[in-house]
């Protein structure tokens, strides 16, 4: 009977130990896109300042997000535009604001949910808008 003690001991203890990063794993495996609700594709904003709220669904399992906000650029030579990070914001809650933006032009947003572990679940689509003052 002693040496069952042990065993037993090990196994469960083992057991104990594997669980664990099975359960992380399979909560990071959980994380959907978070489904944007505002502002809507192709928002036009035209206030000064040009302040805009940025609002989605939770996502279970997540512990916080990161909200990407891009701003087009335009060269002045070629006239091809593309996009450069403006804003990178992490936030707990389903929303977030922004005071001010670069310009009267285009932008375009997307958020990522991440897990107690800080694993990135899938980002969510791009949405676009735009400021015209």
């Amino acid at each position: 009977m002693p040496t069952e003690l042990p065993a037993m001991r090990n196994l469960c203890l083992t057991v104990a130990l594997l669980s664990l990063p099975i359960f992380q794993f399979h909560a990071a495996a959980q994380l959907q896109k978070p489904a944007l609700t505002d502002p809507k594709e192709g928002a036009v904003f035209d206030n000064y300042p040009r302040k805009a709220t940025f609002s989605w669904e939770p996502v279970q399992w997540a512990s916080k997000y990161c909200i990407e906000i891009q701003c087009e650029i335009k060269d002045i030579d070629s006239g091809e535009s593309s996009w450069i990070v403006f804003r990178k914001l992490y936030s707990t809650e389903c929303h977030t604001q922004i005071d001010t933006f670069v310009g009267a032009q285009r932008g375009r947003w997307h958020v990522t949910a991440i897990d107690t572990t800080s694993a990135a679940g899938d980002t969510s689509e791009w949405r676009t808008f735009r400021f015209t003052k």
